[in-house]
């Protein structure tokens, strides 16, 4: 265990060693803490079960992108908690850190889970939930179909963590210290399995310049996910030329809007997010799928999910979210955005 404060409270963490085994891992948040916490369990195989009848530890990996999906999570660890009374429920992932939201009672909070380098044998030694924003979920659906993006992707970690100040985020506070994992030690991962996708939280033009080169130089296919609007277009003639190689498959660019007065109020630059749709058409025009991210009801500004379905190939939502958590406003919005259960 350890004692940590951030800008949400202070708690305390547990780690890896004080978990009891067999671990369950169910994770309800995004690629980055599931290609993490799989790494940490194909390391650490002999110390998980896919079966939480069989676990002394449940792990829940939670998001807190926003209140629904930090809803979400509670569901999730409430739901555990009930079914497994005498078994330790913790919490994981991003949620962790918002020592701001209480937890139910049997629950603790785990530090992050993950060991750098480790390819990713099994990956059903992490329980990945259906998206909860999906609605007829349908395994093996196309990989444009809402909730579907990577999900069948080989994850290739290759950083945690982000340095941004995007007024919207507090990822940088919730991931922990950010750093990038050497391409080179990754090498042997990248060339041993198809349909790799990168993972980081926010991946910085050096390392994607290397990983560009190293995709060229082996002549393989590769997927780029959380690729910064104002890092796309410093590296614009890379990616085309990768497409115009056709070793760029699927191209991610969270946008977050396409309002140029909202891209300010983020702290983000709009000449970077109008550059990035207009490279967006470019990857399009060489098959690659381009795929971004916006945030609805940001403030009083209009929402643009029409314009980016227009300029990406798929587009996910998340409402925005002040971060001041109130469950009963949580579950109201749970009602708005998704209607009844």
């Amino acid at each position: 265990m350890k004692h940590e404060s951030n800008i949400f409270g202070e708690g305390t963490l547990f780690q890896e060693d004080d978990l009891k085994t067999p671990i369950y891992f169910y994770c309800t948040a995004c690629t980055s803490i599931l290609a993490e916490t799989l790494s940490w369990a194909n390391a650490h195989e002999f110390a998980v079960t896919t079966d939480p009848h069989k676990a002394k530890s449940i792990v829940v990996l939670g998001c807190q992108v926003t209140d629904i999906a930090v809803l979400n999570d509670l569901h999730a660890i409430d739901d555990f908690s009930t079914r497994f009374p005498n078994t330790h429920v913790y919490l994981g992932g991003c949620l962790a850190r918002r020592f701001d939201i209480p937890l139910g009672p049997r629950c603790r909070r785990l530090d992050n889970v993950r060991h750098d380098y480790q390819p990713i044998i099994d990956r059903s030694l992490v329980t990945w939930a259906v998206p909860f924003w999906t609605k007829n979920w349908q395994e093996g659906a196309p990989e444009r179909t809402e909730g579907h993006l990577f999900r069948n992707s080989y994850p290739l970690r290759i950083g945690a963590g982000c340095k941004n100040k995007c007024s919207y985020c507090t990822i940088r506070v919730t991931r922990g210290e950010g750093y990038e994992l050497d391409p080179n030690c990754c090498r042997d991962e990248f060339c041993r399995f198809g349909d790799v996708v990168l993972i980081a939280d926010s991946p910085s033009l050096k390392l994607l310049t290397k990983w560009i080169g190293m995709a060229l130089l082996y002549d393989k296919m590769i997927s780029l996910r959380n690729v910064e609007p104002d890092v796309a277009v410093g590296m614009a003639d890379l990616l085309i030329a990768l497409a115009e190689r056709k070793l760029l498959r699927v191209f991610h660019c969270p946008v977050q809007a396409l309002n140029w007065d909202a891209v300010r109020d983020m702290l983000r630059s709009p000449q970077a997010v109008q550059d990035t749709v207009e490279l967006s058409h470019e990857l399009r025009k060489r098959s690659v799928v381009t795929a971004t991210n916006v945030i609805l009801d940001y403030k009083e500004f209009k929402n643009t999910y029409a314009e980016a379905q227009a300029a990406f190939s798929c587009v996910a939502w998340n409402p925005y979210w002040d971060g001041q958590w109130d469950r009963e406003i949580a579950e109201q919005r749970w009602q708005k955005y998704l209607g009844a259960d």
